[in-house]
């Protein structure tokens, strides 16, 4: 699939700690191509740590899941698709103060959450495959991106479109 980060869910991670606040607490969006190998692990695909808390992740279900902790609790959206492993998927979250979060997955929006809590910590760690160096990835990242801004609906299915006949989608 012209090149991805392989995980093997025991010490593989990427950081990208960067000092131009990638990623905003009041309006973010992160998009995924990914591709599990097994579900008994937690699966994080973006997500930052106990300093920086937001994540896009697999809690070992079949489905993609998002969110952030607001404070008092973390707060998520769940796609409603059952996902199957060794399978390339497209998956998106977006978040603003304003409507809350929505869920993509390749291109279709899955599910939304209406809380709009900023997310706690700073905004500037992003960890492909972990979440503080823990709950480790078990599958592959081809590409990934995070915005400092809502994608709307139209921009996710361009980014999916634009490279899904990579992955046979």
């Amino acid at each position: 699939n012209n090149g991805y980060i392989a995980f093997d869910g025991t010490n593989d991670y990427v950081i990208i700690n960067s000092n131009a606040n990638i990623l905003s607490t009041s309006a973010y969006t992160k998009t995924v191509w990914f591709y599990i190998t097994d579900f008994t692990a937690v699966n994080n695909l973006m997500s930052g740590d106990n300093s920086a808390r937001h994540a896009l992740w697999l809690d070992t279900s079949t489905n993609l899941k998002a969110g952030h902790n607001g404070g008092a609790e973390y707060r998520s959206v769940v796609s409603t698709t059952t996902l199957v492993v060794n399978t390339w998927y497209f998956g998106a979250v977006s978040f603003d103060t304003t409507n809350g979060y929505k869920l993509y997955l390749n291109g279709n929006l899955e599910a939304s959450n209406t809380r709009t809590d900023t997310f706690i910590g700073g905004n500037s760690l992003i960890l492909l495959g972990s979440f503080g160096g823990t709950n480790l990835l078990e599958g592959r990242i081809a590409l990934a991106a995070a915005y400092n801004r809502v994608l709307n609906g139209d921009e996710i299915r361009q980014n999916f479109n634009a490279h899904r006949g990579r992955f046979g989608i």
